[in-house]
């Protein structure tokens, strides 16, 4: 992410305070997120050998395409998405944790 940041600002110093600042938070963002527990998906289920569905095959082609006639953007879109992908996950377990439980049951009422 930092780099795709860096790559899409051309290199050039921050001078507005305000650009610092967010680059700060964000800085502080990625910090907590790499020393964290989250859960982030990690490629490893990706078998690059098996044969791929021409769908696939040209979003695939496409997106190499669009990285290189507009990597300042597209980097840093892929990046984004990444990082909120593992944001997303979390949240999505913790709605699903929350909204999971059920009332406990009713206890039962025996008539002898």
């Amino acid at each position: 992410m930092v780099a795709a940041v860096i790559h899409a600002s051309d290199s050039y110093p921050i001078t507005n305070f305000y650009v610092s600042a967010a680059w700060l938070a964000l800085m502080a963002l990625l910090s907590f997120l790499m020393v964290s527990t989250w859960r982030y998906w990690s490629f490893k289920d990706l078998n690059l050998l098996r044969p791929r569905s021409p769908v696939l095959l040209v979003v695939m082609c496409g997106t190499i395409y669009a990285i290189w006639n507009w990597s300042h953007v597209v980097l840093v879109t892929i990046a984004s998405t990444y990082v909120a992908s593992g944001i997303a996950i979390r949240g999505g377990g913790l709605i699903r944790r929350y909204f999971g439980r059920k009332a406990p049951p009713a206890p039962e009422t025996r008539i002898a």
